[in-house]
């Protein structure tokens, strides 16, 4: 059902285009709800994996697009930074979601994932309100470029 999820997630998301800076807190938050699911209701955990699903390939597709707007002088390096985080913390979740679930119960590493993707989302949210980001498709006004982006050099 994760699976499902994310072809929804990804047919979902190539359908809106360009994400948005609220985008990646929104994944988020559809990940911690599918993870909150699968830990709360065991009847309902396929609907919450496909919940899941949906949210981390939105998320991850998010994440990359923002990253592909880096310089591109330094887009290797960024994209091989972000290889690099999401390999590690994937060496570290594996081992400390068996000790959960060994020390507190199945439920356990769900409720964790879940709480620290809902923590995620709001920071993130608080983060794009405080930093007044530019949503997807905004303008600087009466330039004609993209805000999100910065400029390109010659003339302002």
């Amino acid at each position: 059902m994760f699976t499902a999820g994310s072809l929804v997630g990804t047919l979902v998301a190539a359908a809106r285009g360009l994400p948005g800076p609220h985008t990646t807190a929104a994944a988020t938050a559809l990940v911690a709800a599918g993870q909150l699911v699968v830990a709360l209701a065991p009847g309902l955990v396929l609907a919450g994996l496909a919940v899941a699903g949906l949210g981390w390939s939105v998320l991850l597709g998010a994440v990359i697009a923002r990253l592909q707007q880096a310089r591109p002088d330094m887009l290797g390096r960024v994209m091989a930074v972000f290889a690099v985080v999401l390999l590690g913390a994937m060496v570290v979740s594996g081992p400390l979601a068996g000790w959960l679930a060994a020390t507190a119960g199945a439920s356990a590493p769900f409720l964790f994932g879940a709480a620290t993707a809902a923590l995620t989302a709001g920071v993130l949210t608080a983060g794009s309100r405080e930093a007044g980001t530019p949503t997807a498709g905004e303008h600087t006004a009466g330039t004609g470029r993209d805000a999100r982006r910065p400029p390109t050099g010659g003339s302002r």
